[in-house]
């Protein structure tokens, strides 16, 4: 959870931080300060997602959300807007869910299907094939059968 500096005071919050039993790191980002993290110290590669100005938007458009990798992990982080009670945004709480086993749970999926894919479509060009085959050869038996009738 992050709130923009704009709307706290620094040594109160400091103050409040180290009254929690947490670490109170003003400096480590530019426009907001991590008042909350779940797994404690938020890791490096999400400060410049959880650093996001909030009048110039999400990284600088609509984005919020996207995947991230760290930690020999995907991550899909989700930014949502929070609010005081006059409706004004303060902050944003960011959601980070760890999606290695859903990615690779699809490329498993997608590689059964193509494989399958293929299979159906090997079966099917060969049921073709012999299809043909079988055809080619009754007109042959004709044709031959023609001639001989002729003869």
């Amino acid at each position: 959870m992050v709130i923009g500096k704009e709307h706290l005071d620094r040594q109160t919050w400091e103050d409040g931080m180290r009254l929690l039993g947490r670490l109170p790191d003003w400096e480590r980002l530019s426009h907001n300060v991590v008042i909350y993290a779940s797994h404690g110290r938020l890791p490096d590669v999400f400060a410049p997602w959880a650093d996001a100005d909030q009048t110039a938007g999400k990284q600088g458009g609509d984005e919020t959300s996207r995947e991230i990798a760290f930690d020999g992990k995907d991550w899909r982080v989700s930014a949502t807007p929070l609010q005081d009670v006059s409706g004004k945004e303060v902050g944003d709480l960011l959601i980070m869910c760890d999606i290695t086993t859903v990615k690779v749970n699809f490329t498993r999926l997608m590689v059964l299907g193509g494989t399958g894919a293929a299979m159906l479509l090997a079966l099917l060009v060969g049921f073709i094939y012999v299809l043909l085959r079988r055809t080619d050869a009754s007109i042959r038996a004709q044709q031959a059968a023609l001639r001989d009738s002729e003869d």
